[in-house]
């Protein structure tokens, strides 16, 4: 919903789950491509199969990064149709785990220019129970949904306090936003 919200704004694209930031981590360190630890491989692999013969060792990894996320908006990846923007001010990547990783922010720090982070916050209930129902058959096959409700609480802290950490480095912009607030209003 944020991301759609977000895109509706003619300076602004958000992808769907592109994995990029994890893709140039790998490539950058010569790494085989897998999966982030914390998420399923249906975005890396989708971005990888279309994408990964624009990667250019010699582009910076900002370069990369806009390179491939404008390929992945004028052809549609995953929930969004192909859109052509002229004139952007934000492009990104929806990725709440990936991309508040302490590895990956550091990896990225030097090289791009003022990044902003938005923090959506969900209530812990409304997490498990998407969790447990996030998949095909609605039965939380994908990803997390076979895990305890303790297990997934322990995930995504571990995400919300590598934002807490972003929040207080003054290179970095992180907005938060409620999820509930975002509904209400």
């Amino acid at each position: 919903m944020l991301t759609r919200i977000l895109n509706s704004h003619p300076q602004v694209f958000i992808t769907s789950e592109t994995d990029i930031l994890w893709i140039l981590y790998q490539f950058y360190n010569s790494m085989e491509y897998s999966s982030y630890a914390y998420d399923g491989p249906v975005g890396m692999n989708l971005c990888l199969d279309r994408y990964q013969e624009r990667l250019d060792m010699d582009l910076s990894i900002f370069e990369n990064f806009v390179r491939i996320q404008t390929a992945a908006m004028n052809d549609g990846f995953i929930h969004f149709e192909p859109t052509l923007r002229t004139s952007l001010k934000y492009i990104g990547d929806k990725k709440p785990f990936q991309n508040a990783d302490p590895i990956l922010v550091d990896f990225v720090k030097e090289d791009f220019p003022s990044p902003v982070f938005i923090h959506l916050i969900r209530h812990p209930f409304s997490v498990v129970n998407s969790c447990k129902r996030f998949g095909k058959d609605g039965k939380g096959d994908f990803m997390w949904g076979q895990l305890t409700t303790t297990e997934i609480l322990d995930h995504w802290m571990l995400v919300e306090s590598w934002i807490e950490k972003l929040k207080v480095r003054p290179e970095y912009n992180v907005h938060t936003i409620r999820y509930e607030d975002l509904v209400d209003d």
